[in-house]
């Protein structure tokens, strides 16, 4: 589905008609919303890059989790690093030299749907969960709390936990 079909799907479960400006608005917010966490939290779009070891690493501005960090043979492990905001701090001693180029491979939020002809990264199998998150949304902001309350308990069984994610 591209972004308008979408959009209009959401709508339709959400038993709404398009034209109204902020109905409007509030998919094209939610489906771009759902999408992300569609993106980061079962169909996981991952990206390679290269970094130089710093004291304090700026991370991509795509970034929204780590699978892992490795240089050569080295893997780190969890408790060999954090994440402070945009920025990823290396702990392991064995690692910190200026200049070490390691690889990072995470987890990324994809770009927004901006264009009514614009399609999702995600594999098409998945745009019913980005179409009920826009319909969750709508009926929130039309206050039909029972029938979103339904649809967001059938998204976070499909998605897991990390539904509630801003």
């Amino acid at each position: 589905m591209n972004f308008e079909e979408l959009r209009l799907s959401a709508l339709s479960k959400a038993d709404e008609e398009p034209g109204d400006e902020i109905i409007d608005q509030v998919v094209y917010d939610a489906i771009n919303h759902g999408y992300r966490l569609v993106a980061t939290l079962v169909d996981h779009q991952l990206k390679p890059t290269t970094l130089e070891y710093s004291e304090k690493i700026l991370l991509p501005d795509d970034f929204h989790s780590i699978v892992y960090i490795k240089h050569q043979d080295i893997q780190l492990s969890d408790n060999d690093y954090y994440i402070s905001g945009m920025y990823l701090f290396i702990t392991n001693k064995d690692f910190k030299h200026d200049g070490y180029v390691f690889d990072l491979l995470y987890s990324c939020y994809p770009e927004p749907l901006v264009e009514d002809t614009d399609t999702p990264v995600t594999r098409e199998v998945h745009d019913y969960l980005i179409v009920m998150y826009g319909a969750y949304n709508v009926l929130l902001y039309k206050k039909r709390y029972n029938m979103a309350e339904m649809l967001f308990s059938e998204f976070t069984s499909m998605v897991g936990d990390g539904a509630d994610e801003s």
